[in-house]
């Protein structure tokens, strides 16, 4: 065989791995598609079935306004992120968002979630869950029509599909925009109990 097939088969298997990777995965039990985004790319994750509905504003970088009402429980906004074990990138902003939460739930402040999808566990509990409940999964769909994650849903109100700084390697910035978006959803809680 000559040297210029054996580059011919480098080439289509190397371009190959890249559309595998980039294209995303199944979940089996659902058959939906989940692609594992790292950056967030408003126009390309989000069809005309998303929530925002075409909704122009930006009042955070990262992160978009929803059309529908905002989700308030006993006067706590409900922070939640969808990811996957297998997900790289859910795995870059996992510790982040469960750091950055934690101590907003133990003030008593917000109701946060972290729903691993494929195990069905909230990585937020000492329990074990097996299976995220169907409302839960409902509210994911409603945010990801396409199955994308990580999927961030913050007070109903602002949402994200994808990191928004893994590019950067900037984790920091992610907790910073954390923050902002839940505060603002504690600053107006009194508007919705």
């Amino acid at each position: 065989m000559k040297p210029s097939f054996f580059r011919a088969l480098f080439i289509l298997l190397t371009a190959l791995t890249v559309l595998i990777l980039f294209s995303g995965c199944t979940l089996p039990e659902t058959g939906q598609v989940i692609s594992t985004s790292n950056q967030v790319s408003y126009q390309s994750t989000q069809s005309s079935n998303a929530v925002n509905n075409g909704v122009k504003w930006q009042k955070f970088t990262t992160f978009q306004l929803s059309a529908g009402s905002p989700e308030y429980v006993d006067g706590k906004p409900v922070i939640r992120l969808y990811s996957t074990t297998w997900c790289s990138h859910c795995q870059w902003i996992k510790k982040t968002f469960d750091e950055t939460v934690k101590p907003y739930v133990m003030e008593g402040k917000i109701i946060a979630y972290h729903w691993q999808l494929d195990s069905g566990d909230n990585s937020l509990t000492s329990e074990v869950e097996s299976k995220v409940p169907d409302a839960e999964v409902d509210i994911f769909y409603r945010f990801s029509p396409r199955g994308s994650v990580p999927a961030f849903v913050f007070g109903n109100k602002y949402y994200r599909i994808g990191n928004g700084y893994e590019v950067q390697n900037d984790l920091q910035a992610e907790k910073k925009e954390f923050k902002q978006v839940i505060e603002e959803l504690i600053k107006n809680a009194s508007e919705y109990s």
